[in-house]
């Protein structure tokens, strides 16, 4: 049986005077969840380049689908930074992420990480980040 995780964020000041929004999963930040899967000197350089895609993070609350939730800062594509879409699922009570680690087309044997969360939790912390976004 699959452990119920939570979805949350933290927001850190940038040197310019800005925000960024930092996806987490169980506290810890989700990008170095994903960095850990990385098999070879488990070093994922294009990290430093990842953003989420408020846009697609926030579809995802609505429906079943393939979505670009870390894409690269410069072009909003995930591919740059081997990544791939998440494939989200809703399932009565919960939504499923489904998730290829980076550089999986380099290891199509990997397995891919899979996080369950309750949906009342997922919307509301979506919304959280939502309002903080525009702030």
């Amino acid at each position: 049986m699959q452990t119920v995780s939570k979805i949350g964020y933290v927001v850190h000041p940038t040197a310019t005077m800005g925000r960024t929004i930092q996806l987490t999963i169980d506290r810890q930040p989700l990008l170095d969840i994903l960095e850990g899967y990385i098999e070879e000197e488990n070093l994922w350089i294009e990290k430093k380049d990842a953003k989420i895609n408020i846009v697609a993070l926030l579809g995802s609350m609505e429906e079943t689908g393939d979505y670009e939730i870390i894409t690269c800062t410069h072009c909003d594509f995930p591919e740059d930074i081997y990544m791939s879409s998440f494939k989200v699922v809703h399932e009565s009570d919960y939504i499923l992420w489904h998730i290829a680690p980076p550089y999986t087309q380099m290891y199509p044997e990997q397995k891919l990480i899979a996080f369950k969360f309750h949906k009342e939790q997922y919307v509301n912390a979506l919304l959280a980040i939502k309002d903080e976004n525009e702030r």
